[in-house]
């Protein structure tokens, strides 16, 4: 009677760890929807591991699935490229955050075929980082940031650009594309274009904040841009400083 009672506790419990197992599962839908991901807060000192499922819930097999990321620090694994209808597989993300602060938002495109059309699903994934301090990185941030996988969006798009040009392509990737604020503060407030200060900015981006949160962008620090660059991001500060001037006057 022991033997039995025994048996059904371990049958029972189990189970229940299945269904809890499964009720945690992130579950994404294949379909032509966008789907947002939101996850809580981290800190830069280690990489972000997230696993979330893609799920066929139609009646014909997924094919040629792959993913493609929005930036080289943030890899995106499958086990197969297909799912088989009403099947389910994992999706594994891991994002380096060395450097990174505030909201970060990091895009998926899943392109896949069905019945031989070519077709594709966006999912977006959002989360907070902040800074260990009790954490010592084991690289210096240039090192990361401009190595051969970051590098395709922070140091790269650099090539052959200067002023606005150069912003966009470089800056805007933390600042915001029109230096509105991304994971990385803003330059659009009156106050600071009434109080820019082009030597400490150009001392900045050269050498880079004191708190690692920003390396220094100069190639004699490490960094992507000659010293012709950085004036020209200067004159383009200068010259968005005349404007807001003249607007607000």
């Amino acid at each position: 009677m022991f033997y039995f009672k025994f048996l059904w506790f371990i049958s029972f419990f189990f189970v229940l760890q299945i269904n809890f197992v499964f009720a945690a599962k992130q579950v994404i839908i294949i379909d032509n929807t966008l789907s947002k991901i939101e996850l809580g807060q981290y800190y830069d000192d280690k990489p972000l591991s997230y696993n979330f499922f893609l799920k066929n819930q139609g009646v014909d097999k997924v094919e040629n699935l792959t993913i493609e990321t929005s930036c080289g620090c943030t890899t995106a694994l499958t086990p197969r490229k297909f799912i088989s209808s009403g099947k389910m597989m994992k999706v594994s993300i891991q994002s380096d955050l060395t450097g990174k602060r505030g909201i970060i938002y990091k895009e998926f495109v899943v392109n896949y075929k069905l019945k031989n059309i070519v077709k594709k699903k966006i999912i977006t994934l959002s989360f907070s980082v902040v800074a260990n301090i009790k954490a010592h990185h084991a690289k210096k941030l240039t090192d990361v940031l401009f190595n051969d996988k970051c590098g395709k969006c922070h140091a790269t798009p650099a090539v052959g650009k200067k002023g606005k040009a150069l912003f966009k392509a470089v800056c805007g990737f933390c600042h915001g594309k029109n230096g509105g604020g991304a994971s990385a503060r803003g330059f659009t407030s009156v106050e600071y274009m009434k109080n820019f200060n082009p030597k400490l900015a150009k001392n900045i981006i050269e050498k880079g904040t004191t708190d690692e949160s920003m390396p220094g962008f100069l190639n004699d620090h490490g960094g992507p841009l000659n010293a012709e660059q950085v004036d020209s991001l200067i004159q383009y500060f200068l010259n968005r400083k005349k404007d807001y001037l003249r607007f607000i006057n």
